[in-house]
């Protein structure tokens, strides 16, 4: 004899047989939201990152995937400001040289990220540490500092993008540098560890 299954015993039945198959079935309004944030938050780090990479790889060009096109920059406190990503990266550009800077290496310490709809406000702290060289050749110093970017965020059509930045000093120490104990490499090809 054949015997009816409940509606709940078929929708368990149902779920199996997706989970079985890989779908995951419907997310809730909540769950929508929250992965939601999520994918804004990993584009907004992955944004952070890029400036940072931009900034100590020298390829400034490339913050025009990372600031509005009419960003404003309030630098080292306010003390200098750049208006628009052009303006900011021949700001940088001329910081760098001006400080005899050759070389830099910026590392997040802690991001703190609130998205609210196409607008979001993003606090991070790092640490730089700089190689400012000497012009008459002798051994030049290490530089380390914290910084705080305190961000404001707009979703445009290619990407979250900073509109305006607050850069400021935490802390500064110097040192003087070591050279390299071993000499340069050879050039890394992509793929090759």
């Amino acid at each position: 004899m054949a015997t009816r299954q409940s509606s709940k015993a078929r929708g368990r039945s149902a779920g199996t047989a997706r989970a079985k198959t890989g779908e995951t079935g419907s997310l809730s309004a909540g769950e929508r939201r929250a992965l939601r944030r999520l994918l804004d938050e990993a584009a907004i780090r992955s944004v952070i990152d890029d400036y940072f990479h931009c900034v100590d790889s020298r390829t400034l060009n490339g913050l025009g995937r990372v600031f509005t096109e009419d960003v404003r920059y309030d630098f080292s406190g306010g003390l200098v400001r750049y208006d628009g990503w052009k303006g900011t990266a021949r700001g940088l550009e001329n910081t760098l040289r001006g400080g005899s800077i050759s070389s830099s290496n910026h590392f997040a310490s802690s991001v703190r990220i609130r998205v609210r709809g196409d607008t979001a406000v993003s606090d991070t702290h790092a640490v730089v540490f700089l190689m400012s060289e000497r012009s008459n050749g002798g051994a030049g110093t290490v530089i380390s500092r914290g910084l705080r970017y305190k961000d404001e965020w707009v979703r445009t059509p290619r990407g979250w993008r900073i509109a305006y930045r607050l850069h400021a000093r935490t802390w500064t120490a110097e040192t003087l540098a070591v050279p390299p104990a071993a000499p340069p490499g050879k050039r890394m090809r992509p793929g090759v560890r």
